[in-house]
């Protein structure tokens, strides 16, 4: 009798130990699954943060582009605006001088 419950606490201990040794795998197990999802997380927030970057990145450049070409199209007018005035002025000008070189000097 002694030596059945020796046997069964044996018995117990070591089943005690299996379990021990089945929830440690689980665990084991478990932790690995949760650094791999973590592993996936950081990767997809890293590629979402790149690709709002990526994105931003290509709307500045767009924005500036566009700001680019206003102030080209701007100079342009500007330039013509100028170069207009100065024809019209040159012409005063040149009236102007003609008609003092007569008064000095006569028709």
């Amino acid at each position: 009798m002694v030596q059945e419950v020796l046997e069964q606490i044996k018995a117990a201990e070591d089943a005690v130990e299996e379990h021990r040794q089945q929830a440690k795998m689980n665990c084991r197990l478990y932790e690995e699954q949760k650094q791999e999802r973590l592993a996936e997380l950081r990767q997809e927030s890293e590629e979402a943060v790149e690709k709002v970057l990526t994105d931003s990145l290509a709307t500045q450049e767009k924005m500036l582009q566009l700001e680019k070409e206003q102030l080209l199209d701007e100079t342009k007018r500007t330039e013509q605006a100028l170069h207009e005035r100065y024809e019209a002025n040159k012409e005063q000008v040149i009236d102007s001088i003609i008609e003092r070189v007569k008064d000095v000097y006569g028709s």
